[in-house]
């Protein structure tokens, strides 16, 4: 029988630790378990496999206890990868998981009690056999706000905003318990402002077509399609008046097949006589 070191581990997400004041384990090393087996390395608490920290070197040879499936994993190096690796031992093993008291766990949690069937009747005595109490809490809750439009009508006259307050007790990002809300509705729409002054005369948009298109571009040939603003009121596209990102290049389609021969003509009229 080896004595092993007990690292209760934040295998369980999002919860933390709680010693209860009366813990019937102060009687006996609570930091430490018995089982029947070698580890060669500290034991952790995980509610399941899924909840294992990853396998590193930073925790080569660590053991981890799982409450779900009662089984040990220990993390080995397996050639240049570390792996998670089920011991299957046979241990003696207890534990019992009861709903955590609100004296304890204010927003709820689980009671996690281990220990060593040391009588073997594959029962867990609590009073002589409990060697780790510890309560798992939940979180305190966050304080979340939601806001949604309200319609124009017996409400709001105008429409508005409706915004609602609460306790995000699973912390899924929603609320699960409301707690207050209130109705901010939009104003009576104001009166219809002046008109502006009249803005600045705009200015032609010219179109032109080039030919400076390449071989590259066109193996047919073809013409660019450029675009602008007569900025100098000239009546003209001038090159430094061409939007370059709105030019398009237009190109001729490929020579097409050469066509069926044509009937034969009919016979022309019969020529004038010639001179004697």
């Amino acid at each position: 029988m080896r004595i092993v070191s007990l690292i209760v581990a934040l295998g369980l997400s999002g919860c933390h630790l709680s010693t209860p004041e009366n813990n019937r384990s102060e009687n006996r090393p609570a930091a430490q378990l018995e089982f029947d087996a070698t580890t060669n390395g500290p034991l952790g608490l995980a509610e399941s496999k899924t909840r294992l920290p990853k396998c590193t070197h930073n925790i080569e040879n660590s053991t981890y206890f799982l409450l779900k499936s009662k089984k040990y994993y220990k993390c080995v190096k397996s050639g240049r990868r570390y792996k998670w690796k089920n011991l299957g031992l046979n241990t003696r093993m207890v534990v019992r998981v009861d709903e955590a008291s609100l004296s304890h766990c204010k927003f709820g949690g689980s009671r996690v009690r281990l220990g060593t069937d040391y009588n073997r009747n594959n029962s867990f005595d609590l009073v002589t056999e409990t060697q780790l109490d510890q309560h798992i809490c939940h979180p305190a809750p966050e304080l979340k706000s939601e806001v949604s439009s309200i319609v124009a009508g017996e409400i709001c006259e105008n429409g508005g905003k409706l915004v609602v307050f609460g306790w995000d007790k699973n912390n899924d990002g929603g609320i699960d318990e409301e707690k207050s809300r209130a109705e901010v509705c939009n104003g009576d729409v104001g009166n219809v402002g002046a008109a502006g002054a009249a803005g600045a005369t705009g200015f032609t948009s010219l179109i032109d077509f080039l030919t400076d298109v390449t071989i590259e571009q066109c193996p047919e040939g073809g013409l660019r399609l450029v675009t602008g603003a007569d900025t100098n009121r000239n009546g003209i596209l001038d090159n430094s008046e061409i939007n370059q990102s709105q030019s398009r290049v237009i190109c001729n389609g490929d020579q097409g097949d050469k066509g069926d021969q044509g009937d034969k003509g009919d016979q022309g009229d019969k020529g004038d006589q010639g001179d004697k």
